[in-house]
């Protein structure tokens, strides 16, 4: 988040000279002191619209959580079997079982990409859950 921090604050000075440019800082200028009073739609009428609006959001939202709490709108996915996703990856046959018994493995694959061998790196550890 720093690094994010750090990097906007080094476009804030292009940014604020197009705002210049753009003639934007005026807005005070033409809206306050020209007329030397201060205009009452701009003062109430926008930030009552502003406030408004985010409790309109805010509770079209609560709305919405409270309404589908408890529901799960998904269906579930069936269970794949190993030996299918072997098929469909095109592994042999001891390929797809080596690497449940493995938390960290190395593959060995062929021309085509498909997995040929197992060479485990770390076995699982049924004592903690993964």
């Amino acid at each position: 988040m720093l690094a994010w921090l750090f990097y906007a604050y080094l476009w804030l000075p292009l940014a604020t000279a197009v705002v210049w440019w753009f003639g934007l800082a005026d807005i005070y200028g033409e809206l306050y002191q020209r007329s030397e009073q201060v205009d009452r739609f701009v003062v109430f009428a926008l930030p009552a619209a502003a406030a408004i609006t985010g409790f309109a959001l805010i509770g079209w939202a609560e709305y919405n959580r409270l309404r589908f709490r408890g529901n799960e709108r998904r269906a579930p996915f069936r269970d794949v079997p190993i030996d299918e996703i072997a098929a469909a990856l095109g592994a042999s046959p001891g390929v797809p079982h080596a690497l449940a018994e493995v938390r960290v493995a190395i593959l060995d694959m062929n021309e085509d990409a498909e997995p040929m061998a197992v060479i485990p790196v770390l076995p699982v550890d049924r004592r903690s859950p993964a």
